[in-house]
């Protein structure tokens, strides 16, 4: 009597040889718009997130709980293996030698109240404001380069800059400098 190993065995094969059919030739349909970007990519170790032609990307809030700067996001992004990020402007400004706060905030939780500012509070951060709007009118566009250089050689592209320098308080300089800084980093500015 045949043994059910053996009849195992060979059905085993036949569907391996099926299924590797299968998939070679649905390779070789796909040609290489769809398999050798991704393999570039993976045996270069950068990260692909761009299926079926859809570009996945992640903003740096997405790892707002996690420490670090421009450097550190970058490795975030990359060991996440996402290949496009929305950079906010508190990063890429600090890493760009941005004037430090004088007035610290907690962290913000969604749901609470902002903190309430004393009247020296108030009048620091007015001073931080104007002092902020000088530095982003005088600020060299190098290290902001810099960036576009450290995230493209990574394997991630900068689609958006968001900067806190939009809104109606902001001078007409420090639009000016967003647009410089997206521009230079390679992607759009944005706010909101």
């Amino acid at each position: 009597m045949p043994s059910n190993k053996h009849t195992a065995q060979n059905t085993s094969r036949r569907e391996f040889l099926v299924k590797g059919s299968i998939t070679s030739m649905g390779l070789l349909l796909a040609g290489s718009a769809g398999w050798a970007n991704p393999l570039k990519n993976i045996f270069e170790g950068k990260p692909n997130s761009k299926i079926a032609g859809v570009q996945i990307g992640v903003i740096t809030y997405s790892y707002r709980d996690m420490p670090g700067g421009v450097v550190e996001i970058l490795k975030y992004v990359v060991d996440s293996g996402i290949s496009a990020i929305e950079l906010m402007g508190d990063a890429v400004e600090t890493y760009a030698g941005k004037p430090e706060n004088p007035v610290k905030f907690p962290p913000f939780v969604p749901g609470q109240q902002h903190p309430q500012l004393t009247d020296d509070q108030k009048k620091q951060l007015a001073d931080y404001q104007k002092t902020l709007a000088a530095w982003r009118t005088s600020v060299s566009m190098d290290r902001f380069k810099e960036v576009k250089k450290m995230y493209n050689k990574a394997g991630v592209s900068i689609y958006a800059f968001k900067p806190n320098a939009l809104n109606a308080n902001n001078s007409d300089a420090e639009i000016e400098y967003a647009l410089m800084a997206a521009k230079e980093l390679g992607g759009h500015v944005r706010n909101g």
